[in-house]
Order: C-alpha cells, then sequence, then structure tokens
C-alpha cells in the first residue's frame, strides 16, 4: 500500500515537473519569438528609412546636376553645404582648368563662364545613377555642337563632339558637401583635332 501512494506521489510529483516545464518552455518560446519579430521588424524599419534617405539623395543629385546645366544657380546654391567643394583630377594642367574649387560662389563663377552659350548646342543625359551610403555616383553622356571656330576652328561650319564621364557627388545631412568629374578629356580633344582637320581637306 505505501509503495502505491509512493508511486502516486512520485508521479503526481512528475507530473507537476513537467507541466512547470511545458508552461515555461511555451513562454520561453513565445518570449523568443516576440523578441524575434520585433528585432525584424525593427531591421525592416531601418531598412525601409534608409532606403527613402537614399531615394532623398538620387532625387536631390538629379535636381542638383540638371539645374547646374540649365544655369538655375540658385537651386544649385540650395542644395548645397557651407563646405562645398568641387575636384576634377582628370584634368590636364594644359587645358588651363582648375583641379580644385572651394566654395559655391566660386564654383558657380566657373561654370557659367564655362557652359556652353545658348548659340550652342550642348545636351548631357544621364545614363546611369545609383547611390552608396552618402555618395551618389552619375554616369553621363555629353554632346555639343558648335561651329569650327567655337572649338578653336576657322569656319563657321557646325562639328559635333561628345565625351564620357563619371561624377560623385558626396552628401551629409542631404546637403552636397563634394562634387567630384572624372571625365575622358584626351579623348574629347582628341575627336574636336581630328574632326577640325577632316573639314581642312
Amino acid at each position: 500500500m505505501k509503495k502505491f501512494f509512493l508511486g502516486v506521489l512520485i508521479g503526481a510529483l512528475f507530473g507537476s515537473l513537467m507541466t512547470y516545464y511545458i508552461v515555461n518552455f511555451n513562454k520561453n518560446e513565445k518570449k523568443q519569438e516576440s523578441e524575434t519579430m520585433t528585432k525584424e521588424k525593427t531591421n525592416n524599419e531601418n531598412l525601409n528609412l534608409k532606403q527613402e534617405h537614399f531615394n532623398v539623395q538620387v532625387s536631390l543629385a538629379k535636381k542638383y546636376y540638371h539645374s547646374l546645366y540649365n544655369k538655375d544657380y540658385d537651386t544649385v546654391k540650395s542644395l548645397v553645404a557651407d563646405e562645398f567643394v568641387f575636384s576634377d583630377p582628370t584634368v590636364d594642367d594644359k587645358q588651363g582648368l582648375p583641379k580644385h574649387i572651394e566654395g559655391i560662389s566660386n564654383f558657380v563663377e566657373y561654370m557659367d563662364r564655362g557652359t556652353p552659350s545658348e548659340d550652342i548646342d550642348f545636351k548631357i543625359n544621364i545614363t546611369y545613377i545609383f547611390e552608396s551610403n552618402d555618395n551618389v555616383v552619375l554616369y553621363v553622356d555629353s554632346k555639343m555642337t558648335g561651329t569650327e571656330a567655337f572649338f578653336g576652328g576657322q569656319s563657321l561650319n557646325n562639328i559635333t563632339v561628345s565625351t564620357k564621364g563619371i561624377t560623385v557627388l558626396e552628401f551629409k545631412n542631404e546637403k552636397i558637401t563634394k562634387h567630384t568629374d572624372y571625365f575622358d578629356y584626351q579623348s574629347l580633344n582628341k575627336s574636336i583635332v581630328l574632326q577640325l582637320s577632316k573639314n581642312k581637306k
């Protein structure tokens, strides 16, 4: 009889322990699921915020670039930071173009002098654009049609020259802090010389 009651007592105790472990296991499992879901939700929210941040930068980069070459300098100035810097490490010293310009006012003055006048047909197109961290990279094609005299020749006959390049815009707090150009000036110069020599024949 004692063995019977002892067996019942052990069985009841074992059952209670099993119930305790099952209940607590389920609690821990639900807690882990909840923590995982919260972490995934936070990660997704962070990814969405990051994507929105990048989308803003790409949009601002396009707006800046089109405004710059359409001489909308008020818009350009509104998109850049106070510490704005321009650089072009691909410029040849013989070309007489600056490799480094500090300040948006100096850069706008330089661009206003260098951008072709209205009698020159100048087109620049963004062919590809992507962002990487706080940088936006633009692949661009430019084409310019003007008289030979404009390109250093003698006649008023029109010629068309084109070149490809890359522009990197660095951002901080959704303002452009640096504009760096990488253009193939050597190919452009060769193209101009070739066309001028053709028309001489």
